[in-house]
């Protein structure tokens, strides 16, 4: 299996996209621009990248295809404002790609309006249509910030939001030329209430249509996107003072993999020093692992044997066989190396 590196150069105008073997050995890179986020779609073998142009009188965006196998650029347009991270990258919330290819689907970041005393964005699904080459808005719109985005079921309009903020630990479900939109709670929780209970992570099993959500004490919860239907699949045990940052899960192997940094100084880095694992499909607890430094992001490989992480600090990306906890190989690359991405 090979790997992508995002780095974003310490947050510069511009970023780098790298390309490795399953070895680690380098394969290929790009240069991404600002606040670059990228998402690898299997069924197409192509990367999704969402790109800003910082630096001239005025702020540009671009949504770009490319190869992922060559790394080769094979579309470009420009596209309406789109939602932003401040920093390094947890995980990218990039675009995706419908089944059949046609529709690739990113968010429109609309003007601030206000939520009572608050100011917020307003989400807006957007597609750029490649048979007709014309981007496009979505009918349904959301006022609320975003975890997780994607397409979400077998039809090529399905659409789910992971929201926060003015919808706390709550997924938004629509359907592109629809203006009806439903929202599936995991739990009830008062808008702005940024507390423990509200979620701050997913991934999305789209071959079951289910999104597995994480908090900050380590509640995993379940939502099951085709029925409408959200449960708490575990609550992890975590000691006083372990917490778990944003975008630090993933899921591999039958399992469900949760990044917990071990105290507030971590925590506050987005850095993880153990990984926790359960059941996806029961809950049942089946490990806590200590990694050998702390990391940014992770990811672990499809049969479940590797664990990839990487860490902007020590410019460090590593990869650990799971079931002995060694170290099979580590590299130091790129100027701050932030998010893994898995590749073909």
């Amino acid at each position: 299996m090979s790997f992508f590196l995002l780095d974003p150069m310490s947050g510069g105008l511009s970023g780098m996209l790298y390309r490795f073997d399953g070895d680690g050995e380098p394969a290929g890179e790009i240069s991404v621009g600002y606040s670059a986020e990228a998402r690898y779609q299997p069924h197409t073998n192509e990367l999704v990248v969402l790109e800003s142009e910082a630096g001239g009188p005025e702020m540009k965006y671009s949504l770009r295809i490319l190869d992922a196998a060559r790394l080769e650029e094979k579309l470009r347009c420009e596209i309406p404002v789109r939602p932003m991270y401040a920093g390094y990258p947890g995980r990218s919330v990039a675009g995706s790609v419908s089944p059949s290819g046609r529709f690739i689907y990113f968010l429109h970041i609309g003007a601030a309006i206000l939520c009572g005393d608050d100011p917020t964005f307003r989400m807006v699904p957007a597609r750029l249509d490649r048979k007709s080459g014309q981007v496009q808005l979505g009918a349904f719109h959301v006022d609320s910030c975003k975890v997780d985005y994607g397409v979400a079921g077998d039809g090529e309009e399905g659409l789910f939001l992971h929201l926060s903020c003015e919808c706390a630990s709550t997924i938004a479900l629509g359907s592109f030329s629809s203006p009806d939109c439903g929202f599936l709670r995991m739990e009830t929780l008062p808008a702005r209430e940024h507390s423990p209970q509200e979620t701050n992570g997913s991934w999305l099993d789209s071959s079951r249509t289910l999104l597995y959500c994480v908090n900050r004490q380590g509640t995993i919860y379940e939502a099951d996107l085709r029925q409408r239907t959200a449960r708490v699949l575990a609550r992890l045990r975590l000691p006083r003072g372990y917490a778990v940052p944003v975008h630090q899960i993933w899921g591999a192997g039958g399992q469900i993999h949760v990044g917990v940094a071990e105290d507030r100084g971590n925590m506050g880095l987005g850095m993880v020093t153990e990984i926790w694992s359960v059941g996806a499909e029961t809950g049942a607890f089946v490990e806590r692992r200590r990694l050998p430094r702390p990391i940014m992001n992770f990811i672990v490989t499809p049969d479940n044997r590797r664990l990839l992480g990487v860490d902007p600090y020590s410019r460090t990306i590593f990869c650990q066989d799971r079931a002995t906890g060694e170290e099979v190989w580590s590299r130091r690359h790129g100027a701050t190396p932030a998010e893994i991405i898995p590749g073909p």
